[in-house]
């Protein structure tokens, strides 16, 4: 029997878990593989996710799928195994449109969301109209990762684009409202939390993710029920769920509001120099050239014309 041996690094911070030693200076993922003879069998695994290590054994991996999950355990086989061969309809989500490619560059009054991380999704503002502004659609995000976690049902007269840091797919409001309810469940949240397997902020497997996963029908609420999740399943996906919001919430939250994305905040750092350089400018023109220089003559010569005076009275 072939031997499949896995090793995954969840982050950088995880140099030591008990008194294994992990390699430092590598990547923060790292996928050890060893085959023998290219047989597809049970393998065994260890996954560090989460700072706790997961070993297992007698694993069977999923094939038919095109990633990997982060977490190689017989549940989590198991459960994507169930939601993604689940017979019925799959998303087709795809990327925005990339704003370089806009006709301007001008800021206008066209809402477009960017991106989303923690703190909620980020909006930036183009003069350009493009085609995804009036059409119905669900947005899911493309980086940030699982903390960024964003799924939403947009409908067309709301006039939001989705740029490139997004995912869009087109849809009714039927379709589109079951999306954004079941991609907000537990079940499909546990699912993406175990396969952010890329640390940093560009995270982009969420494409391949939720292209992956089965829509559950028009009137389906019961989604382990659905789906065969036993009672086993489900309280590994609550374990797996309680240990990431309890990593989540140790991250420092800040007030609501639209979060401009790091260029536009860039942006806006630049324009304030321009600005207080041009009222600088301008100040000095109003002036006159040298008017800091210029005042000080005058008062050195208000001073050499009293000295000269006060001289002038003491030889009368």
């Amino acid at each position: 029997m072939g031997i499949f041996y896995l090793s995954i690094q969840m982050t950088k911070k995880n140099k030591k878990i008990g008194e294994r030693l992990y390699i430092p200076y590598f990547p923060a993922i790292d996928y050890y593989v060893y085959q023998k003879n290219g047989v597809r069998s049970s393998c065994d695994t260890n996954s560090i996710f989460l700072g706790r290590e997961n070993v297992s054994s007698e694993v069977r991996l999923n094939y038919k799928l095109n990633y990997l999950p982060n977490l190689i355990t017989p549940h989590t086989q198991h459960i994507l195994s169930k939601v993604t061969s689940k017979e019925g309809g799959k998303p087709e989500f795809k990327s925005g449109v990339d704003p370089r490619s806009f006709k301007t560059k001008k800021k206008g009054s066209v809402k477009y969301i960017y991106d989303a991380t923690i703190h909620g999704p980020n909006y930036t503002f183009y003069t350009d109209k493009i085609q995804n502004v009036e059409i119905s659609k669900v947005v899911l995000n493309e980086t940030g990762g699982i903390t960024g976690y964003y799924c939403k049902y947009i409908e067309a007269y709301e006039n939001i684009g989705v740029l490139h840091h997004t995912l869009l797919y087109p849809t009714n409001k039927i379709t589109g409202e079951i999306i954004e309810r079941f991609f907000n469940s537990d079940l499909v949240k546990f699912i993406f939390i175990i396969t952010q397997y890329v640390s940093g902020k560009m995270q982009t497997n969420e494409r391949l993710v939720a292209n992956s996963i089965t829509i559950p029908p028009i009137g389906v609420d019961d989604y382990y029920k659905y789906f065969e999740i036993d009672s086993s399943e489900r309280e590994y996906i609550e374990d797996i769920l309680n240990q990431f919001n309890g990593l989540k919430n140790q991250i420092p939250m800040k007030e609501e509001g639209n979060n401009p994305p790091r260029g536009e905040k860039l942006r806006k750092i630049i324009l304030q120099k321009k600005h207080t350089t041009k009222s600088k400018k301008s100040l000095t023109k109003s002036l006159g050239k040298g008017a800091g220089r210029n005042r000080k003559k005058t008062l050195r010569r208000r001073r050499r014309s009293k000295h000269t005076t006060i001289k002038k009275k003491r030889l009368k």
